[in-house]
Parts: structure tokens; sequence; C-alpha cells
């Protein structure tokens, strides 16, 4: 697992084109997603004030992205903690690996887009926070 912190949590603004026929966002060739996509899955349907998430990853890196509603993203490394509103469509978190997350949904009608680097594979999931602070420890 890396020694990702709070620090290497970061928002990513996309290019906005809008017209008066609607607004676009495009992430071409991926140039502001800060690894190799493998993988792209959405949530919705998400009851309001629901938490998903908790949880954090070995190998994984994620560019979250709120298209629809809103919701509120909680990063913690083994020592800190930051909250993230996503509500524009046109901005991405960037969450590393090796940093636990739970996400807030503020509406019923939001969706999720989630990018990443890794394919599904349950075994790199750390679902248990004190597992969490145990590897984090190692980890330094």
């Amino acid at each position: 697992m890396k020694t990702s912190t709070i620090k290497d949590v970061e928002v990513i603004d996309f290019s906005k084109h809008k017209e008066k026929s609607g607004t676009l966002v495009a992430i071409e060739e991926l140039k502001n997603i800060p690894f190799e996509l493998a993988r792209v899955f959405y949530i919705f349907n998400v009851p309001n004030n629901e938490v998903r998430g908790k949880h954090a990853h070995k190998k994984q890196e994620q560019v979250l992205i709120c298209v629809n509603g809103s919701c509120e993203v909680s990063v913690k490394d083994s020592h800190n903690l930051k909250r993230i509103v996503l509500d524009k469509s046109s901005q991405g978190l960037y969450i590393p690996s090796g940093i636990w997350n739970e996400i807030t949904y503020h509406t019923n009608d939001t969706i999720l887009l989630v990018l990443t680097n890794e394919c599904y594979d349950v075994s790199d999931y750390i679902s248990d926070w004190s597992r969490f602070i145990e590897l984090k420890g190692n980890a330094v």
C-alpha cells in the first residue's frame, strides 16, 4: 500500500464547453487523470444521507465525478480528515491508494461516476478501519 496522505487527494477541474444547447465536459485522452484507466462504473439510486464507501484500496486509485446531485466525500489517512463536497459535474476528486473514503449522498438523484486504474479485485479492499490503521503504520 502506498504511503499516501490527505495532501495527495486533489480536486481536478475538467474543461467545460458551454453553448446555448447545453454544456459538454470531455475527458479527452485522459489528460486530467493521473493513471491509466482500467475500469469505469457509476453508483445511483442511493437514499438521501446514505453513506457508502467505508474502505480504502491497497493498489486502486480513483477519480470520483458527481455527474448529478451532490455528495460529500470524507477522506482519511491515518491522522487527518478532509471533507470535499462534489456538486459540479465538471470536477473530479482524485483519491490515491492508501486513503480511506466515505461518501455521503445528499440527494437520491445523485449519480457518482468512478474512474479507476484497476479492475475489480475484492482482495484490494480494506474495509476494516483497524486493519487500515495497522497497514498504514506498516507502510510508513
